[in-house]
C-alpha cells in the first residue's frame, strides 16, 4: 500500500475518505455502532483443489506443514488487498481507509482446558503470496506457543488492570474507549489487539466445532469476522447433475454493511470462493508485468503463464468442437476456434467473472486502463488457465475452460438456433424452455430448465442464469436428436 502524507483529519493507522459517496457518509453519522450495522454471510467450500494443492506444497514435508487454515488467511488478506472497501472501517461518525493489511487470530498453546492463549497478528503487503504469509504465520505460532506465558502487552496491561480497584479500571476503560473513538490508544496497549486488524479469524474447526456467526465490536476498528469451520464431506452437485460427497468446509463472515453495497459483497465473495478453490491464484496469475517492473522488491509476474494459457486453451477448445460438432467440416471447426480464442472473446469470457478488477498493475498502467484494457485482461485470463493446469493438470483447466465456451455467443447460434430450425420443420411442433427449479443465493443462483416439444418433456439443463441454463437444455435435445455427438 502506497504511503501518503499524513492530513488534518487522519489517524496515525487510516486515512479519512474525504470523497465517499452521500450514502455511505450518511450511514456513519445514522448508525455510528459497528455492532449494529452487522450482516452475516455463509459460504460452503469444496476443498477438492484446495487438497491436492496442500498434498503438493506438503510433498517434501516441510518442518511448519501448509494447512487449510493458512489458505484461508492468506485468501481472505488477497482478497482484502484486491477489494479495498473491506479494508475500511467508520470510527467517530467518519469512514477510514486502513494504512496496512492485517490479520489476526488465537493460538491455543495446548488443546487442554487450562492452556494459555495468545494473539497472532500477520501483516500482508500488496507483493504478499501464499509462501511469504506461510513463514510469517510459522513465526507467529512458534513464537506465541513458545512464549511460556510471557504474553504480549495487550495481555500485560489486562493482567495489571485486573489487580487494580473496580472503580479504576472502569474510569481507565471509559476514558480509552474516548481516545479509541480518535485513533489516539497507545500503541503499547493495543499493538496485538486483535480487534485493530482487517480480519479476525477464528477457527472453530481446529476444535471439532462448527461454522457460525460471531459478532463485531465497538470497540478497535476490524469490520470483518471470519469463523472456519470443520472440515467434513458434505454432498455437492456435479457437471452430470448427480450428487457426490466431497471433502469442504463451512465459513462464516460478519461483516459491517455499512461500508459497501450488497453487490459489491457478493462480488467479493465470489473472489474470494474463487481463491480458495483455486489457491494457485494465490500466486503469480494475477501479477501484471507493469506491477512487477515498478515493485521495489523482485515480484513474479504472469507473462510466462500467459503463454502456456494459451496452448492449454487450444487444445482444450479443439478437442471440444472434434468432438461436439462431427457433422462439421474443417474450415467451420478452425473458425469457430480462432473466434474462441481471439482477445475479444477472452475479454469477454474475463469481463463475466470481474477479473481486471483484481489484477495487480503498475500505477502506470493503472492510470491508462489497463483493468478494462482487452489485451491485458485477456493475457490475464490465459494466465489463470495455466495457473489452474499447472496445478490440477488438463481436467481442471478442462472444467474451467468449457462453460465459458458453452455459454459463449456461438454456442447460442449453434444450440437454441438449431434446435428451433429443426423444430420449425414440423409446423405442429412447438419449442419452449420451462424453468423447473431455482436455487441459491443472488450471487450464485442455480437454474434447471426444460425444453419441451408441445406438452413433452425432451431433456433437461442446468446453468448460472436462465439463458445459460437453456443453452445446455437445447444441446441435450440435440444430443438426443442425433444431431451433434460427444464423448
Amino acid at each position: 500500500m502506497a504511503e501518503q502524507k499524513r492530513r488534518w483529519g487522519d489517524r496515525r493507522d487510516a486515512t479519512l475518505l474525504r470523497d465517499v459517496d452521500s450514502l455511505h457518509f450518511i450511514m456513519g453519522i445514522i448508525y455510528p455502532n459497528r455492532c449494529d450495522n452487522e450482516a452475516f454471510i455463509s459460504e460452503r467450500i469444496d476443498l477438492t483443489s484446495i487438497d491436492k494443492y496442500l498434498a503438493k506444497k506438503n510433498a517434501d514435508n516441510p518442518e511448519f506443514k501448509y494447512t487449510l487454515f493458512h489458505l484461508i488467511v492468506a485468501a481472505i488478506l488477497k482478497t482484502i488487498i484486491l477489494r479495498p472497501k473491506l479494508n475500511r472501517f467508520i470510527a467517530n461518525k467518519n469512514n477510514y481507509q486502513r494504512n496496512t493489511y492485517s490479520a489476526s487470530f488465537v493460538v491455543k498453546k495446548h488443546f487442554d482446558d487450562t492452556s494459555e492463549e495468545g494473539l497472532a497478528f500477520v501483516y500482508a503487503t500488496e507483493d504478499s503470496t501464499i509462501d511469504s504469509l506461510h513463514e510469517e504465520l510459522h513465526r507467529q505460532i512458534y513464537r506465541e506457543k513458545k512464549s511460556n506465558g510471557a504474553g504480549n502487552s495487550t495481555n500485560s496491561t489486562m493482567d495489571i488492570l485486573n489487580k487494580l480497584p473496580r472503580w479504576f479500571v472502569k474510569f481507565f476503560i471509559w476514558l480509552m474507549r474516548q481516545l479509541d473513538r480518535h485513533g489516539i490508544v497507545p500503541r503499547l496497549l493495543i499493538e496485538a489487539d486483535p480487534y485493530y486488524a482487517s480480519v479476525i479469524l477464528s477457527n472453530l474447526g481446529s476444535i471439532k466445532l462448527r461454522s457460525g456467526y460471531h459478532h463485531l465490536t465497538n470497540w478497535g476498528t476490524t469490520s470483518i469476522f471470519v469463523v472456519v469451520g470443520e472440515m467434513k464431506e458434505r454432498i455437492f452437485r456435479n457437471e452430470n447433475g448427480e450428487d457426490e460427497y466431497r471433502n469442504s468446509v463451512d465459513l462464516g463472515l460478519t461483516i459491517d454493511e455499512r461500508l459497501a453495497d450488497g453487490y459489491y459483497y457478493s462480488k467479493t465473495i465470489r473472489l474470494l470462493k474463487t481463491l480458495l478453490e483455486n489457491p494457485e491464484l494465490l500466486e503469480t496469475a494475477l501479477t501484471h508485468t507493469s506491477y512487477a517492473n515498478e515493485s521495489r522488491t523482485p515480484v513474479k509476474h504472469n507473462e510466462r503463464l500467459e503463454f502456456l494459457g494459451d496452448s492449454v486453451l487450444q487444445i482444450v477448445s479443439a478437442d471440444y468442437l472434434f468432438h461436439a460438432y462431427a457433422d462439421r467440416p474443417e474450415g467451420d471447426l478452425t473458425r469457430i476456434r480462432a473466434s474462441l480464442v481471439s482477445e475479444g472473446a477472452l475479454f469477454q469470457f474475463a469481463q463475466e467473472i470481474g477479473l481486471g478488477e483484481y489484477l495487480r498493475l503498475g500505477r502506470g498502467e493503472e492510470r491508462c486502463g489497463g483493468r478494462t484494457r482487452p489485451s491485458v485482461v485477456s493475457d490475464a485470463f490465459e494466465a489463470v488457465i495455466a495457473a489452474l493446469y499447472l496445478d490440477g493438470g488438463m481436467e481442471v483447466a478442462r472444467k474451467f475452460i468449457l462453460p465459458f465456451i458453452t455459454e459463449g455467443k456461438h454456442a447460442e447460434a449453434d444450440y437454441k438456433t438449431r434446435l428451433q430450425e429443426i423444430v420449425q420443420q414440423n409446423p405442429e411442433e412447438r419449442l419452449s424452455y420451462v424453468v423447473e427449479q431455482e436455487s441459491g443465493p443472488d450471487h450464485d443462483k442455480h437454474f434447471v430448465v426444460a425444453v419441451r416439444f408441445n406438452s413433452d418433456k425432451v431433456a433437461r439443463g442446468e446453468g448460472r442464469s436462465k439463458k445459460v441454463a437453456e443453452q445446455h437444455a437445447a444441446r441435450e435435445a440435440l444430443k438426443l436428436l442425433g444431431v451433434i455427438k460427444e464423448k
